[in-house]
Order: structure tokens, then C-alpha cells, then sequence
């Protein structure tokens, strides 16, 4: 058990997915990562300005947009599909 829950940030990992929220990954603590790849869950796991001083690092920050991707056409299409009107078939005859 961690005493402190910023340890884990200490630890030697390949791939660090921080799915907590914003602003995980920041410039206080950012120099203590010892991973090579880091897969955000969300939108700003990592701070924008950090980013640039990763990949310096040789560590590669993996967006959310990209990570999240399927989850918003899902997403979109179950709303469109749920609208008034909306057949699964004059859905399909829109793609």
C-alpha cells in the first residue's frame, strides 16, 4: 500500500494510464515519471505545457481524443438513434 497516492507517479512502468481526471500529470511532478508511454482516459490527464517536455523525454502521451474515439461515434449514434422518428434503418440510409 502506497502512503502516499503521487508514489505510484514514482514507480518504473512501461505504460502509465492516469484515468483519475484533469491535471494528473503536471510540471511539479512530472520529472519523476519513469515510463515510456503514458495513455490518457480523458481529456487533460496531462498538462498541455507538459506534454512537449515528455516527448523530450522520449515518453509518448497518447490523447484522450484518440484513446476515447469510439466511445464518441457510440456515443453519437445512440443519441441520434433515440431521436423522434429515428429507425435504425433511416440511421443506417444517413452513414
Amino acid at each position: 500500500m502506497l502512503e502516499n497516492p503521487e508514489d505510484i507517479l514514482k514507480k518504473h512502468a512501461a505504460i502509465l494510464i492516469p484515468a483519475t481526471g484533469r491535471g494528473v500529470i503536471t510540471a511539479e511532478n512530472y520529472k519523476n515519471l519513469d515510463v515510456k508511454v503514458i495513455i490518457e482516459t480523458r481529456s487533460f490527464n496531462v498538462e498541455h505545457r507538459i506534454k512537449r517536455k515528455l516527448h523530450n523525454r522520449g515518453i509518448l502521451v497518447i490523447p484522450g481524443l484518440i484513446t476515447n474515439g469510439g466511445g464518441m461515434f457510440g456515443s453519437y449514434e445512440e443519441f441520434i438513434a433515440s431521436m423522434p422518428g429515428m429507425s435504425k434503418e433511416t440511421l443506417n440510409a444517413r452513414k
